[in-house]
């Protein structure tokens, strides 16, 4: 999805504003949005 939208419209805010959602929700069940574990450790993600 980020690759995607990075390819798309390179300055969308799709990262800051799900990292932003996972933080402000953190009993959110991100696992049924398909993130794998540790996913945050990802290079896309840094």
């Amino acid at each position: 999805m980020i690759y995607l939208c990075n390819y798309v419209a390179p300055d969308n805010q799709i990262k800051s504003k799900l990292l932003n959602l996972f933080k402000n929700k953190p009993d959110l069940p991100i696992y049924k949005l398909g993130f794998l574990n540790n996913w945050q450790n990802h290079p896309i993600w840094k």
